[in-house]
C-alpha cells in the first residue's frame, strides 16, 4: 500500500513538473516589422513564430517574397543564439493579399477544395520549414470566417497536413524533430453561420492561438464604432465580444482548453474623443486618430506617456488600460492587465500564451510580466515577507548612524555661536588678523582713532567696489536693473552657504534705448534680430503623425522648431487644425521652450489638398490665391492662430507645389499682402511681442517644367527658404519611377542634374541670395531590393517595391548594429549606403551630415532644416549638424597651436641629436686614445677594472710581484705561458726534483682552471687525469678573464651594453620630449589667457563710457565722484573711517560699502 502511495505521488508531482515545462509562451515576428531579429530577448519565450509565409495562387505551393528571403532565411538560427531551447515557426498568411490589404481568403478556399492543390500546398510547406531551420508551422486563419467557402474541405486539408508530417517523420533518415503544427483563429469558433471545422482542428493541431484582441476596429470588423472600445476586452458587461465569451464558445464545441492559446496585444488604438470630458470607455469618439487605422505600438505608447507625464487608468471590468490627452483617448494593455490575462489563462487551464507582436515591447516589460506571472503571487509574498522588514531595519539603522553625527555638529556649532564674544547678536563674525591689517594700514597712527576699554581703535580707508557683469545683474518683472555686489558676501554669517543672483540671457545685440536709457523690453529681445543679425539657423520639422512624444525633443541642439502641421479650408481658405492634432500643436511651443528658452518655435502650413502622405495637387491652394477675399482670411487666420498658440513664426510648406500647374502672379501676390499684414500686426499691437518670422519649405530646384515659384516676391517677403533637398529618385516624389538604387539625397551627381548642389546654384541664378537659403537634410533613408546582390553600387537594377520604402534613421541605425553591417560612404554623391542580401538601404549618415553643413556654410546659405527630428538616433545627427558650424574656426585654432608645437619638438629633437652625436665623438676619442696607451701592437688590448687585476694577482701579493718598473710592479702568467718563457715564472728554490716540464704543464693545467667560461673550465676528475698522465693531451687555455684581449662574447656583451645606452638615452629623451611639450602648450595657454585677460579688462574698463558693464572703478573716477572727498560729500565718520555720497554719472546705481566700527556695514 505504503509502495503504491508512494508511486502515485511520485506520478503527480511527474504530472506537475511535465505541465509546467509545457507551458507555451510564443510570440511572432513580422517581416514588415521594424525590429532586427538578433535583437529580440528569445530567453522569455518558448516559441517564436516567424510570420509570413505565402500561397502562391497559381501553383498553389508555398512561397518567400523575395524582400522577406534575407530575414526568414536566417531566422532559426538566429533566435536560437540567445536561447538555443526556443522552437522557431514558420507562420503562413492565408489571404489573397499581404498584412494590411485586408482582402478575401478565396484562393485558400480554392486550393483546399483540390486534392492536387493541397498536395502541392501541403509538400511545398514542410518542405519550405525543414528547408530553412523551422520547427514547426502555423496557419494563421484568423479572418477566414470573413469569406464563405467550404469548410469541409478546409477539415480534409488540415486532415492530410498531419497525415504528411508524420509521415515525414517515419520516412526521413535524418535525426529531426516531428514538426509542430498550429493555428491562430478567430477569438469564436463560428461567425455569421460559417464555422471552423473544430473537430479537424482538435485532432490535427497542437494548438490553437486565439486572435483575443483588434475588437472593434474599423479593419478588423464589419461594422464602424463610433465610440471608445476595448480593443482586448477581457469581459464586457454589455456585449459578446470578449474574450472570455471566445474561449467558452470554443469549449462548447468541443475544442479543450489545454488546446489553445490566448492571444496577446502589444499594440492598441487610439480615438478622437468628441467631448474631452467624456472619456470613459464606450464615450461617443472617432477612429483614425494619429495614424490612418489609430493604432499604436506599446513602446510609442509608453514613450508617449512619459514624455506628457500622463497616469493611464487600469479598468478592471473590462482588463484594459486607457488615458486620454485632450481629445485622444488610447486603449491598450500595460502591465497589469497582461498579468491578470496570464493568470485567466492559468486559471482557465489553457497551455499558454501568444503575443502579437514582440517587437512592439517596450524594454521587454509586458513580456517580462507574462512570463513571470506564472509564480508571481506566491513569491512575491514570500519576498515582501523578508523584504520589507529587512529594508525597515536597514532605514532605522541608517537614520540613527546619521542624526547620531549630525546632532552632535550641530549642537556643538550652536554653541559657538552662541558663546562667540558673549553677544546676543548672531549676525556677528570673526574678521581675521590679515583683513584687519589690511584696513587699518597696520594699525598705522594715522588711522587711529582714540583708545577704549578695549583697548585701541582704527579707522579703515573707504572700500568701493563694484562687479557689473551679466551674472551680476538681473531684472525683476518690470524689467529694471539691479546689481548683485559679491563684497555683500561679507555680511554673510559663515553658515549660510551662497547667496547669489544671476541674469538668464547672453550678451550680444542691444537696442539704442537699452544703451543709452536702459530700458529692456520684449522688443529689445535678443533672439528677436536673429534674422537680420545672420543667426546661423539650426531648424528641424516635428510631424504630428510621428511616434514621437514633443517633450521629448532636445531643443537644445535647435534654433528653430517646426510644428507640422496646420491645413487649409477648402470651404472658407482659413487655417485650421485637425482635432486629434489639436492637443499637440496647442502646446508645442511652450513645451519645447522648457529645455530652451531661447528656441523659435514655428507653425508649418501644408497646402496639398489631402494630408502628408496623400501626395495630391495643391489646387485649392492656388484658388485660394487667385481670390483678394480668401487671401484675407487665409492670412489673417494664419497671425490668429500662430498667436493663440505661442508660435513665433510661420513656415509655408510648398515643396511639392510645382507638381501642380497654377498662377504664379497671385502667388507673388499673397506673399506680399501676407509680409504686410505680419509689418502691421506688430505696429498695431498693443502687446509686447515679437514680430512673426515668414519662411518657406520648396522644391530643391525653383522650376519644373516651365512652371516657376515667383522669386522676386520670394526674396523680398520670406525670412528664409528651406530647400527640399533630398527625395530624389522616390515614387512618391518624382513622376517616373526609378528601377535602379538611388543617392536621394545626393549633393552631387555627375550623370544627373538632380542633386542638391545644381538646385541651389539654380535659385541664386533666379534671384535668391545663397544667405536667404536654408539647406535641407533627411534623417531617413531609402531601400530597394536589388535583382543581383553582387551589383550593389549606386546605380545597380532593383525595384521599389509597391509600399513605401522609406526607413528613418533610428532604424537603420539599430539594424546595421544588429547585423554587424559597416555602411560604405560615398564622397562622389556624398551619402552613405549598405546592402545585406538583395536589401540596399541609401541614407545620410554623420560622416554625409558634416559634409553637407560644411557646404551649406562654404556656400554661404543661412543654415539648415531637418525633416524630421524624432527620426534621428540619440541626437547623433543633431549633434553632428550643430557641431560642424564651430569645426572649421576650431580646426585652425587647433592648427595654429600643434604646428608651432611640433615645429618645437623636431628642432629640440635635432639639437639633441647633435648634442648626442658630439658626445658620442668625444667618448669614442676618448676609448680610443686609452686603447692605443703603452704603444702596443695589440689591436686589442682594452681597460682592466682594478677589481680584475686585484683577483688575477692575487690581491698584488709578493710571491707574484715580478719586479718594477716606470709604471710601478708588474705582474704575468698567462703571457710568459704563451710566449714559452714559463720558466721565468717559477720561483728558482723550488726543488731540483721537479722537472721544468713538470712545472710547466701544472701551469698549464692553472690555467685552464682559470678560463673566464665555467663550462671551457675542466672537472675536478679532469685536473686529476691530466697531472697524474704526462702523456694526456691538455686543451690549450684561452686567456683568462683576467686577461687584457677581446673575444666573441665580449664583442656581444658590449653589443648588448650598447643596446641598454640605447635604451637608457630613449628614457631620457622621451620624456625630455614630453616635458618640452607641456612646457610649450602650458606656455600658450598662458599667453592666450594674458590676451583674453587683457581684452576683458579693456572692455570692462574703457574710458567714461556709457557702457553699463563697467566693472574696475580707477581713483580718479572715485575722486570725482566725491568732489575731491570734499566736506560737502561726507556723509559721516564710522569705526573705519569716512562715508561720502557719490556724484551718480552713470545710468545704474553704484554700491559703496565700507566697514564700520560697529556691527553693521553702511551702503550708499
Amino acid at each position: 500500500m505504503t509502495t503504491i502511495l508512494f508511486l502515485t505521488l511520485l506520478s503527480l508531482q511527474f504530472s506537475t513538473s511535465t505541465s509546467q515545462q509545457t507551458w507555451i509562451k510564443a510570440g511572432y515576428w513580422f517581416t514588415g516589422s521594424s525590429f532586427p531579429i538578433p535583437n529580440i530577448n528569445s530567453g522569455l519565450f518558448t516559441h517564436l513564430i516567424c510570420a509570413f509565409a505565402y500561397i502562391n495562387a497559381s501553383n498553389h505551393e508555398l512561397f518567400l517574397f523575395q524582400s522577406d528571403e534575407s530575414y526568414i532565411t536566417t531566422f532559426a538560427s538566429t533566435v536560437k543564439r540567445n536561447n538555443p531551447k526556443v522552437i522557431p515557426l514558420l507562420s503562413i498568411w492565408t489571404q489573397n493579399g499581404r498584412p494590411g490589404g485586408n482582402k478575401n481568403s478565396s484562393n485558400f478556399y480554392k486550393m483546399a477544395e483540390n486534392s492536387a492543390f493541397r498536395k502541392s500546398f501541403i509538400e511545398s510547406s514542410i518542405k519550405i520549414a525543414r528547408f530553412y531551420g523551422f520547427e514547426g508551422l502555423d496557419l494563421h486563419v484568423t479572418s477566414l470566417l470573413n469569406t464563405s467557402g467550404n469548410m469541409t474541405q478546409v477539415g480534409t486539408l488540415f486532415n492530410e497536413w498531419r497525415v504528411a508530417i508524420d509521415s515525414e517523420l517515419k520516412e526521413s533518415k535524418k535525426d529531426q524533430k516531428k514538426l509542430i503544427l498550429t493555428m491562430a483563429g478567430y477569438y469564436v469558433p463560428e461567425l455569421d453561420s460559417l464555422s471552423y471545422p473544430v473537430d479537424s482542428v482538435r485532432r490535427n493541431f497542437d494548438w490553437v492561438s486565439l486572435r483575443s484582441y483588434d475588437y472593434h476596429t474599423r479593419f478588423t470588423d464589419k461594422f464602424t464604432y463610433n465610440f471608445t472600445a476595448a480593443h482586448t476586452a477581457l469581459y464586457d458587461p454589455s456585449s459578446r465580444v470578449n474574450t472570455d465569451y471566445g474561449i467558452n464558445e470554443w469549449v462548447k464545441r468541443g475544442l479543450p482548453a489545454n488546446k489553445m492559446v490566448l492571444g496577446l496585444a502589444y499594440h492598441g488604438y487610439a480615438w478622437t474623443l468628441l467631448d474631452p470630458n467624456d472619456n470613459g470607455i464606450g464615450a461617443p469618439a472617432k477612429t483614425g486618430s494619429i495614424i490612418g487605422d489609430g493604432s499604436l505600438n506599446y513602446e510609442y505608447i509608453r514613450k508617449y506617456l512619459s514624455g506628457y507625464k500622463i497616469d493611464p487608468v487600469y479598468n478592471s471590468t473590462y482588463v484594459i488600460n486607457y488615458f486620454t490627452f485632450g481629445s485622444l483617448w488610447v486603449g491598450f494593455d500595460d502591465v497589469e492587465a497582461i498579468r491578470a490575462k496570464v493568470a485567466y489563462a492559468k486559471e482557465k487551464g489553457l497551455l499558454g500564451y501568444n503575443a502579437w507582436q514582440v517587437p512592439n515591447d517596450h524594454n521587454w516589460d509586458l513580456s517580462k510580466a507574462a512570463a513571470q506571472e506564472k509564480d508571481k503571487h506566491g513569491y512575491d509574498k514570500k519576498l515582501l515577507a523578508v523584504t520589507l522588514p529587512t529594508i525597515a531595519s536597514v532605514i532605522l539603522l541608517l537614520g540613527c548612524i546619521i542624526c547620531y553625527p549630525r546632532r552632535r555638529v550641530v549642537i556643538a556649532k550652536v554653541k559657538k555661536l552662541m558663546s562667540k564674544g558673549k553677544s546676543s547678536d548672531h549676525n556677528q563674525q570673526v574678521i581675521s588678523f590679515a583683513d584687519i591689517s589690511e584696513a587699518t594700514n597696520c594699525f598705522s597712527e594715522e588711522n587711529k582713532l582714540g583708545e577704549g576699554g578695549y583697548g585701541p581703535v582704527y579707522k579703515a580707508y573707504v572700500l568701493l567696489k563694484e562687479d557689473i557683469k551679466s551674472s551680476n545683474i538681473f531684472l525683476d518683472e518690470h524689467f529694471e536693473a539691479h546689481l548683485a555686489d559679491f563684497v555683500l558676501a561679507r555680511l554673510i554669517p559663515s553658515y549660510d552657504t551662497h547667496v547669489t543672483t544671476d541674469l538668464v540671457g547672453t550678451l550680444g545685440y542691444i537696442p539704442p534705448e537699452y544703451g543709452q536709457a536702459s530700458v529692456a523690453s520684449y522688443k529689445g529681445d535678443v533672439s528677436g534680430t536673429s534674422t537680420s543679425q545672420q543667426t546661423w539657423i539650426k531648424a528641424g520639422y516635428w510631424y504630428t503623425g510621428s511616434s514621437f512624444p514633443v517633450p521629448n525633443i532636445n531643443s537644445g541642439l535647435f534654433t528653430h522648431l517646426l510644428c507640422a502641421f496646420a491645413y487649409i479650408n477648402a470651404s472658407n481658405h482659413e487655417l485650421f487644425l485637425f482635432q486629434s492634432d489639436e492637443s499637440y500643436i496647442s502646446t508645442f511651443a511652450s513645451t519645447v521652450k522648457i529645455n530652451n528658452p531661447t528656441v523659435r518655435p514655428l507653425l508649418s502650413i501644408w497646402t496639398e489638398n489631402g494630408s502628408p502622405g496623400s501626395y495630391e495637387n495643391s489646387s485649392n491652394f492656388y484658388k485660394m490665391a487667385e481670390n483678394q477675399s480668401q487671401r484675407k482670411s487665409f492670412i489673417q487666420s494664419s497671425i490668429k492662430i500662430a498667436r493663440l498658440y505661442r508660435f513665433e513664426g510661420l513656415d509655408l510648406h510648398v515643396s511639392t507645389l510645382l507638381n501642380t500647374t497654377g498662377n504664379m502672379t497671385n502667388l507673388g501676390t499673397l506673399f506680399d499682402e501676407w509680409r504686410v499684414a505680419i509689418d502691421s500686426e506688430l505696429k498695431e499691437s498693443t502687446r509686447d511681442q515679437k514680430k512673426l518670422i515668414l519662411t518657406m519649405a520648396g522644391y530643391y530646384v525653383p522650376e519644373l517644367d516651365s512652371l516657376s515659384y515667383p522669386v522676386d516676391s520670394i526674396r523680398r517677403n520670406f525670412d528664409w527658404v528651406s530647400l527640399r533637398s533630398y527625395d530624389y529618385h522616390t515614387r512618391f516624389t518624382d513622376k517616373f519611377t526609378y528601377n535602379f538604387t538611388a543617392a536621394h539625397t545626393a549633393l552631387y551627381d555627375p550623370s544627373s542634374r538632380v542633386n542638391t548642389d545644381y538646385g541651389i546654384n539654380e535659385w541664386v541664378k533666379r534671384g535668391l541670395p545663397a544667405n536667404k537659403m536654408v539647406l535641407g537634410l533627411a534623417y531617413h533613408g531609402y531601400s530597394w531590393t536589388l535583382v543581383d546582390h553582387n551589383d550593389n553600387g549606386i546605380g545597380a537594377p532593383a525595384k521599389t517595391g509597391k509600399r513605401d520604402n522609406s526607413l528613418n534613421y533610428e532604424y537603420i541605425r539599430k539594424y546595421l548594429g544588429s547585423y554587424k553591417i559597416d555602411p560604405v560612404y560615398n564622397s562622389t554623391y556624398v551619402i552613405n549606403y549598405f546592402t545585406y542580401g538583395l536589401l540596399w538601404v541609401g541614407y545620410d549618415d554623420v560622416e554625409a551630415i558634416r559634409a553637407k553643413v560644411a557646404y551649406a556654410k562654404e556656400k554661404g546659405l543661412l543654415g539648415y532644416n531637418v525633416w524630421q527630428v524624432p527620426n534621428d538616433h540619440n541626437w547623433d545627427l543633431s549633434k553632428a549638424a550643430a557641431q560642424e558650424i564651430h569645426k572649421l574656426g576650431y580646426d585652425k585654432k587647433l592648427l595654429a597651436i600643434i604646428l608651432p608645437t611640433i615645429a618645437s619638438v623636431i628642432l629640440l629633437l635635432l639639437l639633441g641629436c647633435i648634442i648626442w652625436y658630439l658626445r658620442r665623438r668625444v667618448v669614442i676619442a676618448k676609448v680610443k686614445k686609452m686603447m692605443s696607451r703603452g704603444k702596443s701592437l695589440d689591436h686589442n688590448q682594452q681597460i682592466i677594472s682594478f677589481a680584475d687585476i686585484s683577483e688575477a694577482t692575487n690581491c698584488f701579493s709578493e710571491e707574484n710581484k715580478l719586479g718594477e718598473g716606470g709604471y710601478g710592479p708588474v705582474y704575468k702568467a698567462y703571457v710568459l705561458w704563451k710566449e714559452g718563457s714559463a720558466m721565468e715564472f717559477i720561483d728558482p728554490s723550488l726543488d731540483d726534483t721537479s722537472s721544468s716540464y713538470k712545472l710547466i704543464r701544472c701551469m698549464h693545467v692553472g690555467l685552464l682552471c682559470v678560463e673566464e667560461k665555467w663550462m671551457h673550465r675542466p672537472s675536478m676528475l679532469e685536473v686529476s687525469a691530466m697531472l697524474r698522465n704526462e702523456h694526456a693531451d691538455v686543451p690549450i687555455p684561452k686567456r683568462p678573464a683576467f686577461s687584457t684581449s677581446k673575444d666573441e662574447d665580449e664583442k656581444k656583451a658590449q653589443e648588448i651594453h650598447k643596446l641598454g645606452y640605447d635604451k637608457k638615452l630613449l628614457a631620457i629623451i622621451l620624456p625630455t620630449i614630453a616635458s618640452v611639450i607641456l612646457l610649450l602648450g602650458c606656455i600658450i595657454w598662458y599667453l592666450r589667457r594674458r590676451v583674453v585677460i587683457a581684452k576683458v579688462k579693456k572692455m570692462m574698463s574703457r574710458g567714461k563710457s556709457l557702457d553699463h558693464n563697467q566693472q574696475i572703478i580707477s581713483f580718479a573716477d572715485i575722486s570725482e565722484a566725491t568732489n575731491c572727498f570734499s566736506e560737502e560729500n561726507k556723509l559721516g565718520e564710522g569705526g573705519y573711517g569716512p562715508v561720502y555720497k557719490p556724484y551718480v554719472t552713470r545710468s545704474y546705481d553704484t554700491l559703496l560699502i565700507t566697514f564700520c566700527a560697529n556691527k553693521n556695514a553702511k551702503l550708499s
